[in-house]
């Protein structure tokens, strides 16, 4: 076993470091100094295996580390933001964190997240051409990475239930021992129901629909129940609602020991089962392989001819391309053909936005129907006084919520690829024009959605009788509307600076990840940032307008050399 997983790593960094060479030789300047001869050098290669070998320690780490801070103590710390300690019903902040990780990792990525049906052209090229043993390869992959998850949680969990909220660590290890448990009793799931409805399972119809409804409930009551407590108990005035604690369920005795049976049960399952070469024969084999590629164009080609056809029998050309040329027709006519691949999520965050503001605003007549003038009063400034916090919020919820990479990614496959291998196209004057025509349409997509959350704000302002502070209000819906300016344009400049994506579907390019890492680590440290509306719209305001000016800059000195298929 030990053996096997030798050579896995072996095979595995070889790649990385192949990969890493090739990319050090693509910096200017510095890529002329490095050799071709690199690739031959074992002694080399052998150094770089050991710092390859901790990267990926380390990046898998940092990864679970974002995992848990963004999905599941973001949770709990945005609903604390929302209403004071003294207001707050729902006491202790480690109870939210044991919720929300019961749901999302007990329950949900136990589940839904399995090693089994994760193949990639690595199980490929391991399984299917170096003809490995299929069952020692996905026994080694499964315990590899459930026993990994398993330690990484465990140590969050610890750090911040013990050390922050001074929780007994018995009771975090009785918590993670029930974890360990649902970690293998999902896999063993997985793969029955692999056996038993065909590989993957989630293909086909019925177990789909189950699948996705799962994955919403879990997803609801993970992060709905509290606000559903707060419906409860502020807007319906129904006495004796607390926070359920899930403790209580986790670590009982009887709930363990169940657990703890089934785990072994399932490793047994796991262990026993004779099907893995037609696992890896299904999941992947050549075809399978292929199929993902050919899947990643089909994402971004979707309905490429239909549309074509549609634009013909529509006779919409003298409407829509009417008075237009150049590079203003090429681009009118990409998003035309290709309107689906923009207007899905598009209508989904609109709709979505609409929905939440709607319901903020029904809750908030209702309340004050409901109940005295002093109490609406009271619940008017705490919610006003928290919508200072809710600035900051919006910062990490658009760079979340943004299509700037969807775009730019559906631009390159259905567009520029095949465009790039001629040199006018990289022109620096036709860079900036598509920079221009695409900004546009960036920000027309992201219109509507701005356009529902500012209303919904003005009219919650309204409703709650602070509409005589318009400067707060200003300061709110001005800070929406340059974040999607903001997040629009820096996705724009990164993929024309770094044009990140490869024609075999995948993202490259060592720029772009940290440009992509930065972005985010700057997103979400806005979370911790306490300070008026105004100054922070005004910060807002200063860095779209530089970051614009630099982007249009940066875009035309370096794109028409960075700018190239890889």
């Amino acid at each position: 076993m030990f053996e096997l997983m030798y050579q896995q790593m072996q095979i595995a960094f070889a790649e990385r470091i192949n990969k890493f060479i090739y990319t050090v030789r693509r910096i200017p300047v510095i890529g002329k100094c490095i050799p071709e001869e690199l690739y031959a050098r074992v002694s080399l290669k052998r150094v770089l295996a050991v710092l390859a070998a901790i990267r990926s320690v380390l990046g898998d780490m940092i990864n679970k580390l974002l995992y848990f801070l963004a999905a599941i103590c973001l949770g709990a710390a945005v609903v604390y933001i929302f209403l004071d300690d003294g207001k707050n019903a729902f006491t202790g902040q480690s109870i939210m964190l044991f919720w929300i990780f019961f749901f999302m990792n007990f329950l949900l990525g136990s589940f839904v997240n399995s090693n089994i049906c994760a193949c990639d052209e690595k199980d490929y090229l391991l399984v299917g051409l170096l003809r490995i043993d299929a069952k020692k390869y996905f026994l080694l992959k499964i315990f590899k990475s459930q026993i990994t998850q398993i330690i990484y949680y465990t140590v969050f969990m610890s750090v911040a239930q013990h050390i922050i909220f001074d929780e007994s660590l018995m009771t975090v290890f009785l918590y993670m021992l029930g974890f360990a448990a649902f970690r293998f009793i999902g896999e063993a799931v997985r793969l029955f129901l692999n056996d038993r409805f065909g590989m993957p399972f989630t293909d086909k119809k019925l177990p789909g629909i189950f699948y996705n409804i799962y994955t919403v409930v879990m997803f609801f009551v993970a992060y709905g129940t509290f606000y559903l407590l707060i419906f409860l108990k502020y807007v319906l005035d129904i006495d004796g609602i607390v926070y359920p604690d899930i403790r209580i369920v986790a670590t009982n005795p009887v709930f363990l020991i169940l657990s703890v049976v089934l785990a072994v049960l399932s490793i047994r399952y796991i262990v026993n089962y004779q099907n893995y070469p037609l696992v890896a024969k299904r999941l992947a084999g050549f075809n399978t392989v292929m199929e993902q590629k050919a899947a990643v164009d089909a994402l971004v080609k979707v309905n490429q001819n239909v549309e074509a056809d549609d634009l013909s029998k529509k006779e919409t050309g003298q409407k829509i391309f009417e008075e237009k040329e150049g590079y203003e027709y090429l681009n009118a006519i990409f998003f035309e053909r290709h309107k689906k691949i923009f207007s899905r999520p598009r209508k989904l965050k609109t709709v979505i936005s609409f929905i939440i503001m709607a319901a903020s605003i029904v809750g908030l007549i209702v309340f004050k129907a409901g109940s005295t003038a002093k109490e609406f009063n009271s619940f008017a400034n705490d919610m006003w006084n928290a919508m200072d916090r809710v600035m900051t919020i919006f910062v990490f919820l658009m760079y979340c919520i943004t299509s700037g990479r969807s775009i730019t990614r559906a631009l390159f496959y259905n567009c520029d690829h095949s465009l790039m291998k001629y040199g006018y196209y990289r022109r620096p004057d036709a860079i900036l024009k598509n920079f221009r025509i695409r900004l546009r349409f960036m920000l027309k997509s992201e219109l509507p959605m701005v356009v529902v959350l500012c209303v919904g704000f003005v009219i919650d302002t309204i409703i709650i009788g602070k509409a005589d502070q318009w400067v707060k209000l200003l300061s709110i819906i001005a800070c929406i509307v340059l974040l999607s300016i903001f997040y629009s344009v820096v996705y724009l400049c990164m993929y024309y600076i770094f044009q990140p994506y490869t024609e075999g579907g995948k993202e490259t390019g060592v720029g772009y990840s940290v440009c992509k890492g930065v972005i985010y680590v700057a997103s979400y440290s806005c979370l911790q940032i306490d300070t008026l509306p105004q100054y922070f719209a005004a910060i807002i305001m200063v860095i779209t307008v530089v970051g614009l000016v630099a982007g249009y800059a940066l875009a035309y000195l370096m794109a028409p050399k960075r700018f190239v298929l890889k």
